[in-house]
């Protein structure tokens, strides 16, 4: 994020790890998740609903504005979270061919696989609690989403048919 001049630090899934990286680290001025949690680090280093909240009403006082007006000002996503059920074995396999089959794109491989095109991002992984692997995305077009979201599922179903394993 070198626009705004702020480095990005990215972690696996999950609130505990961002919570510890945001510690280790020192200086952080936000924490996010995928899910949309935020940390405000100045108040806590734990999603907070409530201070979302506070600093969301605040905003709206120091601009004078009514919500409608900011949500209105905000860019269109579609957004996708799904699931296939596949074991860790299976999993692994379809982070390994789906990183081959977006290799022309710019791309994290921190916690799966998180593939970053024009208008559009999608993060492949696999569950920690359960035997699936996780689907999250958001793209401005939702054909594109769905194109995406099956162009994934093709590939994880090689792992699954035995086709990689």
């Amino acid at each position: 994020m070198k626009l705004y001049e702020v480095d990005v630090i990215w972690t696996p899934v999950g609130s505990v790890t961002i919570a510890r990286t945001i510690k280790k680290e020192g200086g952080a001025i936000a924490g996010f998740e995928e899910n949309g949690g935020y940390m405000h680090v100045p108040h806590q280093y734990v999603r907070d609903g409530a201070m979302k909240l506070a600093l969301f009403l605040d905003m709206l006082s120091f601009y004078n504005v009514r919500s409608n007006y900011l949500f209105s000002r905000l860019p269109e996503y579609h957004t996708v979270k799904t699931k296939v059920r596949a074991s860790r074995e299976e999993a692994l396999c379809a982070i390994e061919l789906l990183k081959e089959h977006f290799s022309g794109f710019r791309m994290v491989t921190i916690d799966g696989v998180k593939v970053f095109g024009d208008n559009f991002w999608i993060l492949v992984r696999p569950s920690g609690t359960e035997p699936v692997i996780r689907i999250m995305g958001e793209a401005v077009e939702r054909e594109r989403l769905e194109e995406i979201v099956n162009d994934v599922k093709n590939v994880i179903s090689k792992c699954l048919r035995g086709d990689r394993l």
